[in-house]
């Protein structure tokens, strides 16, 4: 659970543009023993890195690290990881890294259920994105867990998944995050 909450801490960042802090989160999970070592996990934390790098506009280390997620990728027939990286990062990946491109094309259309969230279950969302428990989150927000575990359940249901973090991908994918300008970010 700890590993969930630090991939959506990765994501939580990167839709704030604070690449540079989820490059250390993703170094550091690089590091950790256990699911990083999966070839699926493993391509995806590469991809992530190739984002974040490219965020950072470190250009050598985003076709770095997108290269080597590619050869993960295509050493085990894996096409799931591009969808550890939001759709418009993804599509700048893919003109750093052109071998990306044909993988990324097997990228799922995400389903449409966004705009069917309300208010509530938004800032729920955004609440555990950026805080990366539900305690914390609730704590935010003046709302018990259970709220906040009511309003992610809905959430699950309405996007069409089954975990926090994929929920996370939806939403950044979506824009629902939202960005900071320069002075915030800093």
């Amino acid at each position: 659970m700890a590993r969930q909450q630090s991939l959506v801490g990765v994501y939580a960042l990167l839709a704030s543009e604070r690449s540079e802090a989820a490059r250390m989160l993703l170094g550091t999970l690089q590091q950790q023993p256990g699911p990083g070592e999966r070839p699926r996990r493993r391509a995806e934390l590469l991809l992530l890195q190739a984002e974040s790098a490219r965020l950072g506009e470190d250009t050598a280390a985003a076709i770095r690290f997108g290269t080597h997620a590619v050869e993960v990728m295509s050493e085990h027939g894996l096409r799931t990881p591009v969808l550890a990286v939001p759709v418009p990062g993804l599509t700048a990946l893919t003109d750093l890294v052109p071998r990306l491109g044909p993988l990324a094309l097997a990228r799922p259309v995400p389903p449409p259920g966004i705009g069917a969230l309300t208010k509530a279950e938004r800032r729920s969302l955004v609440a555990v994105a950026e805080h990366g428990t539900v305690a914390a989150a609730a704590g935010s927000l003046f709302l018990s867990r259970e709220t906040v575990k009511w309003h992610l359940a809905r959430v699950y249901r309405k996007l069409g998944v089954s975990s926090r973090t994929e929920a996370i991908r939806a939403a950044a994918d979506a824009g629902l995050f939202p960005q900071k300008t320069g002075e915030e970010a800093g």
